[in-house]
This record gives structure tokens, sequence and C-alpha cells, in this order.
């Protein structure tokens, strides 16, 4: 491949810290603000001291930033705010290229001088190992939906799925060609033919859905979707810059000139940031999401409603790893005299599936509703603060808060933002 040349590191290892922006509140219906078609992704920080990196994957539950490092034959560990936190597998991995979440929460890696797929705790402790028929083996993705696994091969024009990391099937969709990086969404394949410099997307069988072209690409590589949205991020090497589609298969708008970087490659993305792999920077470059890829960290609430005269709240509750969630809900309702009752809802606990809509149905208190109707009918309003402690398969866990706010306009649930309480860093 053209991109893996050799090249010095960059001189110094110094870290320029991330910013840390909080995820977009719920809008006046209970869904996520959406972005313009032509909105550009902002800077948000640069993590130097990367040895030719290759590709990004992020953490949604404890935010932390993995990038493989295929001269060293090894995975590097940043914390959300891009300091670095160690690194593993130099003694498993040979050239590493892709890695990926996958429905458990643990980290499956490309491993594609020796054809396999390595799958490693979060911790970076080693779980299992299987063999790969991939020639070339650079995009990997996991379809939360239909529970199979995709590589790309990019000598053979062709991608490879399974079920099991056992049985692989291989297909040869038309017009594929130079397949590179790979994600998934909505039960979905998405692969960049970097050749023809187009995206295809395919069913989990692996079968041609549509052809979308990239335009105002070059050299297009990397694709990421960001969790429980509808955008995509594309990495145009020729350029050096990022394009960003606010819907998929709609406008793409070019971000991330002005040198910021050199040869991005394989992206990731979380809630509110997508970051690249810089190769021939050697360093990490991350942008901005704008409201459309936002969501809370490793859960997010659609559909919101409050029914039944505030009686009920129901909500579609979606997670990114097949996880436990426990939510403990309290009311808050203005009483007068500048003092205000508090109610607490019975708590709920559920297993989700990743990727699956969960539906939460929550009671509340009759004397809760009422109070809710008294303070609206004086143009007071009150809230509800919902507390989710996440935890998934692999053993990550987060506690996120969302806050619906009751207003006098109409029975749909609004929000402001509410800042996440983490539970581990």
């Amino acid at each position: 491949m053209a991109v893996l040349v050799g090249i010095s590191p960059a001189a110094g290892a110094q870290v320029a810290p991330l910013s840390d922006p909080p995820p977009a509140a719920l809008d006046s219906a209970g869904g996520r603000a959406t972005a313009a078609a032509g909105s550009a992704l902002t800077y948000n920080g640069t993590v130097n001291g990367l040895y030719q990196p290759f590709a990004v994957a992020i953490n949604h539950l404890s935010r932390k930033i993995y990038v493989t490092e295929p001269q060293r034959n090894r995975v590097a560990v940043f914390d959300r705010l891009g300091r670095r936190k160690g690194n593993f597998g130099a003694a498993i991995l040979r050239r590493p290229t892709a890695l990926a979440f996958d429905f458990s929460g643990n980290l499956a890696v490309l491993s594609a001088a020796s054809r396999e797929i390595v799958l490693f705790r979060p911790s970076g402790a080693l779980i299992a190992r299987s063999r790969l028929p991939a020639s070339l083996p650079l995009g990997l993705a996991f379809d939360r939906i239909g529970r199979r696994i995709l590589v790309s091969d990019n000598t053979a024009d062709a991608v490879w799925i399974t079920r099991d990391a056992k049985t692989w099937t291989q297909e040869r969709p038309a017009g594929l060609s130079g397949p590179a990086g790979v994600a998934a969404a909505g039960g979905h394949f998405f692969v960049v033919s970097s050749t023809d410099t187009r995206l295809m997307e395919l069913t989990s069988n692996g079968q041609l859905f549509r052809s979308l072209p990239l335009r105002g690409a070059q050299m297009p590589f990397g694709v990421t979707i960001p969790p429980f949205g509808s955008s995509v991020v594309v990495s145009s090497t020729g350029t050096g810059r990022g394009l960003f589609g606010a819907q998929i298969g709609g406008t793409l708008s070019s971000f991330g000139g002005g040198a910021r970087m050199a040869t991005p490659l394989l992206p990731g993305s979380e809630c509110t940031r997508v970051a690249f792999p810089d190769f021939t920077g050697d360093r990490l470059v991350v942008f901005n999401l704008p409201n459309g890829g936002s969501c809370t960290q490793g859960v997010t609430l659609q559909d919101v409603l409050v029914r039944s005269a505030y009686r009920r709240i129901v909500a579609n509750v979606i997670a990114e790893h097949d996880s436990t969630i426990s939510l403990r809900t309290r009311v808050s309702v203005p009483a007068g005299g500048g003092r205000t009752r508090h109610y607490r809802l019975r708590p709920f606990r559920a297993s989700v599936s990743a990727g699956i809509k969960k539906k939460l149905r929550l009671a509340v208190p009759a004397r809760a509703a009422a109070g809710i109707r008294k303070a609206l009918s004086r143009r007071r309003r009150s809230s509800a603060r919902l507390t989710f402690t996440v935890r998934n398969t692999a053993g990550d866990s987060r506690r996120v808060v969302e806050r619906l706010i009751y207003t006098s306009r109409a029975l749909a649930a609004s929000s402001e933002p509410a800042r996440s309480a983490s539970g581990r860093p």
C-alpha cells in the first residue's frame, strides 16, 4: 500500500490535551438536535508522539482512545483528554491495522501480517485469537443488529463475513475496488471502495444495497458512523482532510484543512468527537461532531414521551454494547414558598443488547403528577432527573444523567444540558 512507507517519528512526544464537550441535550420533542447538511467540524485537539498510527477506536463507556501502531506491533491507549495510559499487544500483534469494539465491549484487533483477529479486554488482557482467510485485512466492523463481523480484504477486492469468527463467507459486491475502512449502522455495513472513490452500502449478508459517490474525496480510506446517529465521516488521504455528511448518502462537507492532517487513515468516533490517525504526521487529530452525532455516553434515550396527565414516562433506550442498565429517577416539583418536593420512582433494571431498542415505562406517583400539573398552571416548571448506571459485559461502567423538563407548553418532555457524572474516568 502506498501509505505504508517508512518515515521518522515526530520530534518530541508531547500531548496537546483534548477538550471534552458535553453531549447535546434532548430537544423539545424528546430527540437529539440535528446538524445542518453543510456543517463543518471544528478542531478539538492533537495528541503527538505516535509512530505511523493507522486506526482509532473509542470506548463509548470509559471514553478511552485506542490507536494501532503497525510498525511497533501494538495498540496505544489514551484517556478522553489524550493522556497516554499505556500500550499492549507487542508480543502478540503483527502489523495491526483496524480495531473495533465487539458486542460485549471487548476490543478486536486485526493483526494483518499474521492474518488474525485478536480479542482483548479493554485493559489489554488477551482473550482469544482467530485465523482470517483475508489476504490483506484492513477494515473491521461489528453489526450489532445482525450479530455479524465484516472484514475488508484490500488486495482481493472482497469482504469476509462471519457470525462466530470461525466460519467465513467471502463476498465480492459489484464495483467494490480496493476496499479499506469499514463501519456498521442500522443492520448494514459501509465499506470505502478506495480505488473508485465510493462508499458501498452492503446488507448484513454482504450484498450491494447502494453505491454512494464520495464527492470531494481523493484516495478515500476510512469511514466511521457516530453512535446512534445517521451522520457519516470519511477520511480523504489525498487531500489530508475529512468529509462529513449529516445524513448517510447526503451532501459531504470538507473539514480539517490548514495543515491539521497529512495522511488521515481509519478514524474512530464517539458521541461528541471523531479522531483521525495521521499516519505521516505521527499524531492523532480530533474534531468536534455537531449535535447530529451527540448522545449520552454509552446509552441514549429516544422517543421520550410523557403520557396520562404526567403519570407515565415512556422512552426507548439504546446501548452501544451488550449491557446491564440500572435507572434511578427523581421527580422534583415546585411546591410554593421557594420549596421543592422530591418524589422517587421505582428503580428500573434491565439487560440490553447492543444496538437494540429497549422500552422504558416509568410510573410517576399520583401526588407528583398532581404537583406537576399545579406547577404548570402557575407557569412553573418541574423536572425529572434520570440517573443511569451502565455496565457492559466487558466490565466497563459509567454513570450518566438526563434531566427531563416539564414545561407548560405541551405534554412532551424537553431537556436542558446535564453533565454526565462518571463512575470511571
